[in-house]
């Protein structure tokens, strides 16, 4: 304890009586309230905490001494170590799972949610939170309904109805306790009948049947309403009697010597039938002393003997108590009183009370136990020696059936029958992860071990494997036969039972058995020609099952026929697929069914795996006479599928998966049909939306579109969704990046939902409603108006922010320092990229108001505004953009998986190619000019692929039949002719190349032609050109003729040597010139009159080189 000062007294702190800060709130308050002058502050608290915490700074500030810190600093110093940093999915955890306790009031537990939730961090959501947790933590169903009923409901609200609805309930069970202790001793009379009547609805007595519990209860007996089988009437003579194992049936009634109530137990009345049946015992410690005790859900109470407490619990301090407990025969037992005990069972720890009564009497654990204590009911339901004796007698008999090895049924076989139609299918192996490789591997090396694999080079059928880990840690390997016979299988139609008719061939039974085939289907062989049918194609190669293997579509039926017809005959067994169950109408009628069933199973060489269990002390077992079957078992999914779901979201979404996803949409496969063939007056509602814009709808290479945006299939939207909410952009970019590549009926509603339900943006999301911007002046052109600012520290690291005010295009620049010559150098290396902006905009930062960065503004031309003080809205531009980025990287670095870097690229991304809400455009598109190309560009079909597709379709199939076709200058070729009557060729040599497939030829008669390579054949003239063929066209004076071939056109444009210059001559008339020159030889008369044209006054040079 701290000692007195002039000042008066402090206690030291000590963390198991009240928490740091509360302590720390008494020291600023001592120090208040005596006036501490600030130079003998620290020494005035130092001397308060005490010698244990001083220590602890000592510690903390070593070096240095507590005494050179400042008072606020010694307070931290100590907060940090007393009151670190919570973990706040931890404090959430905490505040989520804590429930109202038994004896802690409404007020009570409102003020731990309040204390819970302080360090929970749910912000503007607090009274949310503390609502829905009181309402659902809350002990009383009465006031839990009542507070449902609100429409409207806060926290501070929720308190007071729960306060008062917990007020009513304790006035009330006051009130009929009061009521009922007048009539207390009527009900300890075990004589004739003084009108207190049993209850018709339960038999007992001490209530009326218009208060009864039982009153809308269902009888198990006639199936009436309002009472219970125990007093029913239509027994006819027959009396309820329950099991003759012993029971202690504790009752509650009223106290005859005190109207009020002991911790609402009430008077209780103690019966005991004697049994043969052993009790069932606990072992618990009770203030650490063990202790056995019977267990007995008949008593409501706990209770010790006189004796057991002496022994163990001397020193436990005797409470009284009016409780009141007679025998069966109306004895009373005296009751000594209650004791506060701490009862300790395995882990579980609880402050329970436990009556004491007097003499020589057993130990009960009673029902007010129960409450508390969660009992491990598989230990003590246990099967007893005797009866696992004569069972392991049966086993050991047919030791055959229980013996390791996967059995072989004998005189069955399977057999596959396909329909007519059925085509091979061959499937590659799929990829196995590589946790599971190995015990894959082993699975397949074992399976071919015991014969039920074989290994096979060639097959025309091949399934791929599907991998399914087993509770054990074994792997289970399976044939996807889904994709392979499973269509056309025709498969067999057996029944399988029922429900009912399980129940009903087990009624009776009062002790049950269930036989579990080991690897059920794979002990039944395959016939010779069906082997083929379920082979395997997997990482180790191609495996082909010799028996029964799982997946066939046929196997349950045929196992189920197989089985049935084995065990015909035998009363009280039943077979569903791999599990036999059977029973008797006693023990040896039991043993007799269960040795028949084994004997049958051995003869035909099947293995079951070991194990038995009796229900006669184990209520949860007995399932088949009291209780329906369980529920259905969870669908384990195959580690591929698992593999997909998880691995292909990451992957993009392309036209290619759209189009296949579209043909298989209901909805959209009809609306590509209505674009076909017409659309038709009127449709269903869910076609409404696609009526509307029936003539702006469009198919192209198998994807609908609206105009330029593509309607998405119903089993994409979920995926599109997320690559939309990729950087947790917002609901506003989100609709305006989708309005610019997709679409679907209700798209903005399920943005809107995505958006709402997203837990890391409602986690960081802002609430606040920013204040009104000042307009500025909206820039012509990009990179006039620059805004600056910083944001951070995030996550240890400050950035700095540039914003450009014409087009929103964002720079972001982590910094590894603030200062002021930092700045400049990004801006320096800004400048560079994009050139000198006419102004910068910059609140009142120390960096932005220095010397150095004001100069090398100036320097550059570039003027200078500067926010007003303490008003951020002035620079809005870069403010906003600051929020937006702050955001983004605290979203992306709570999801775990990407780098801050990553998470700023992503980010940046996503922000430059969505449309501004203010310019209606991209950043990049006002910034660059262009667009930026991103994976939702990957859906949109490009007709130019398709185009190019074709065109290298055509062009490989055209090549198949031609050949390269090249000639040489001066060498000799058939000429194709058109305006010569009836000649089709003419001989002619190779003067000059005027193109890659066209040529100058000069002909026999003289005349110079350009011909396509197709209009060419190699030959020789009859009569050759004896003159140089290079001297005679050089020297050539005569006005050339002009051929008229309006069929020539050449693909390339050449004409001829370059240097020679064409430009003043047409094109057209470039393409169908034909020069004559002088020939000895008499020219042919031509059919038609020779068309004279003018010569271009340019001189015409065809190269020869």
């Amino acid at each position: 304890m701290a000692e007195n000062t002039p000042y008066g007294r402090l206690e030291e702190f000590s963390p198991e009586i009240e928490t740091f800060a509360s302590y720390s709130e008494r020291v600023e308050l001592f120090l208040q309230a005596h006036a501490v002058p600030d130079d003998r502050q620290v020494a005035v608290v130092l001397n308060a905490v005490g010698v244990k915490n001083y220590s602890l700074l000592r510690g903390l500030v070593a070096p240095a001494k507590p005494s050179e810190k400042t008072v606020t600093e010694l307070l931290d110093l100590l907060k940090g170590h007393y009151e670190p940093e919570p973990v706040i999915i931890a404090e959430r955890y905490h505040f989520y799972t804590r429930n109202q306790k038994e004896e802690e009031s409404v007020a009570q537990y409102a003020a731990e949610l309040r204390r819970l939730a302080s360090t929970c961090s749910f912000g503007d959501h607090l009274d949310d939170a503390l609502r829905d947790r009181l309402v659902c933590g809350i002990l009383s169903a009465g006031a839990r309904k009542k507070l449902l009923a609100e429409k409207k409901l806060k926290f501070q609200g929720a308190v007071a109805i729960a306060t008062n609805y917990e007020t009513i309930e304790k006035d009330s069970r006051s009130i009929q306790q009061q009521h009922e202790s007048g009539d207390a001793h009527k009900v300890a009379y075990k004589g004739k009948d003084t009108g207190d009547k049993p209850c018709y609805r339960c038999g007992r007595q001490g209530h009326a049947p218009s208060t009864c519990r039982f009153r809308n209860a269902r009888c198990n007996n006639c199936s009436k309403l309002g009472h219970i089988a125990a007093v029913c009437r239509s027994n006819q003579g027959k009396k309820y009697n329950r099991s003759q194992g012993k029971t202690h049936k504790v009752d509650e009634q009223a106290d005859e010597t005190s109207g009020e109530s002991e911790d609402d137990l009430g008077v209780f009345q103690i019966q005991s039938i004697s049994s043969h049946s052993p009790p069932i015992m606990i072992s618990l410690k009770l203030n650490g002393q063990t202790i056995e005790m019977e267990l007995d859900t008949g008593a409501s109470v706990s209770l010790i003997s006189e004796e057991v407490k002496d022994k163990y619990l001397p020193h436990v301090p005797l409470q009284p108590t009016h409780i009141r407990l007679q025998t069966y025969t109306a004895q009373s037992i005296k009751v000594l009183g209650k004791c506060q005990v701490t009862v300790k069972y395995g882990v579980q720890e609880k402050s329970l009370v436990v009556i004491v009564v007097a003499g020589k009497r057993p130990c009960l654990f009673g029902r007010n136990w129960l409450k508390h204590i969660v009992l491990d009911w598989s230990s003590i339901s246990h099967v007893s020696l005797a009866e696992k004796q004569k069972v392991d007698k049966v086993c050991s008999k047919y030791g055959a059936v229980f013996r390791e090895e996967t059995g072989i049924m004998k005189n069955f076989k399977a057999k596959l029958q396909l329909k007519k139609d059925a085509i091979p299918r061959f499937h590659r192996p799929r990829q196995v992860p590589f946790a599971l490789k190995e015990a894959v591997g082993q699975e397949l090396d074992r399976l071919e071990g015991c014969g039920i694999l074989e290994k096979v080079k060639t097959s025309e059928w091949a399934a791929p494997i599907v991998a399914v880990p087993k509770k054990d840690g074994r792997i289970r390997v399976c044939g996807d036969y889904k994709v392979t016979i499973n269509p056309f299988l025709d498969i067999d139609v057996y029944p399988l039972p029922n429900v009912d008719e399980m129940f009903a061939v087990m009624a009776g039974g009062e002790k049950f058995t269930k036989l579990d085939l080991t690897n059920a289907y794979q002990q039944m062989e395959l016939d010779n020609l069906s082997r083929d049918l379920v082979t395997i194609n997997t990482h180790q190669g191609l495996y082909r099952y010799t028996r029964l293997p799982f997946g066939v579509a046929s196997a349950p039926a045929v196992f189920q026929r197989t089985m049935d017809t084995i065990l015909q005959g035998l009363d009280k067994v039943v077979c569903y697929i791999d599990d036999i169950l059977l029973t008797g109408v006693d023990d040896n009628d039991h043993l007799k069914t269960l040795e028949a069933v084994l004997q049958r199973l051995q003869q035909h060489g099947i293995t079951l795996k070991k194990g038995y269990r009796s229900t006669e002390q184990h209520g949860n077992a007995d399932s088949l006479s009291r209780l329906p079957l369980p529920h259905c078992p969870k669908r384990e999914l195959d580690v591929d599928t698992l593999f997909n779901i998880i691995h292909m979201s990451s992957l993009p979404l392309t036209h290619s998966k759209l189009k296949a996803a579209t043909l298989t949409d209901p909805k959209l496969s009809k609306i590509m049909g209505f674009i076909r063939t017409g659309w038709p007056q009127t449709v269903d509602e869910e076609l409404a939306a696609y009526w509307r814009r029936r003539n702006e709808l469009s198919v192209e290479i198998g994807c609908l579109l609206w105009g330029r945006r593509v309607i998405i299939p119903r089993k994409l939207q979920k995926q599109v969704l997320l690559e939309l909410h990729t950087g947790h952009p917002g609901i506003c970019r989100m609709k305006s990046l989708a309005r610019s590549h997709l679409w679907w009926p209700n798209l903005d509603a399920d943005i809107e939902q995505l958006a709402r339900s997203c837990r890391p943006c409602l986690e960081v999301k802002s609430t606040m409603t920013p204040p009104p911007l000042h307009p500025w002046i909206w820039p012509r052109k990009p990179w006039t108006r620059v805004h600056l600012d910083f944001a951070g520290p995030l996550y240890g690291k400050m950035y700095l922010l540039a914003v450009d005010a014409c087009s929103k295009w964002p720079e972001v620049w982590e910094m590894s320092s603030t200062t002021a010559k930092r700045t400049v150098q990004i801006l320096s290396h800004l400048f560079g990229l994009y050139g000198l902006p006419e102004q910068i905009v910059t609140d009142n930062g120390p960096q932005f108001v220095s010397e150095e960065f004001c100069s090398f503004l100036r320097e550059r031309g570039v003027k200078h505004f500067r926010s007003a003080p303490y008003h951020p809205a002035t620079n809005g531009a870069v403010e906003r953009f600051v929020k937006t980025f702050k955001q983004a990287l605290k979203i992306g670095r709570q999801e775990g998986k990407l780098s801050s870097q990553e998470v700023i690229d992503r980010f940046l991304l996503q922000y430059r190619s969505t449309p501004h809400a203010t310019t209606l455009s991209t950043p990049a598109e006002l910034f660059l000019g262009r667009l930026l190309r991103t994976r939702l560009d990957l859906m949109k079909p490009e007709i130019y692929q398709e185009v190019e597709r074709q065109q290298a379709h055509q062009k490989h199939y055209f090549d198949r039949r031609g050949c390269d076709r090249v000639f040489t200058l001066g060498q000799n070729v058939l000429v194709r002719e058109y305006c010569r009557g009836g000649v089709k060729w003419s001989f002619g040599q190779i003067t000059g190349i005027c193109g890659p497939l066209s040529y100058w030829i000069k002909l026999e008669d003289g005349r110079q032609v350009r011909r396509h390579v197709e209009q060419l054949k190699k030959g020789s003239a009859r009569d050759r050109v004896d003159k140089d063929i290079n001297d005679d066209w050089m020297s050539h004076t005569t006005e050339p003729q002009i051929e008229e071939s309006p069929d020539l056109r050449d693909e390339t444009g050449y004409h001829g040597n370059e240097d020679q210059g064409s430009e003043g001559m047409a094109e057209d008339q470039l393409e169908r010139q034909e020069v004559d020159t002088p020939s000895e030889t008499t020219s042919p008369v031509p059919r038609y009159p020779r068309r004279n044209r003018r010569v271009p006054e340019r001189p015409f040079m065809v190269s020869l080189s």
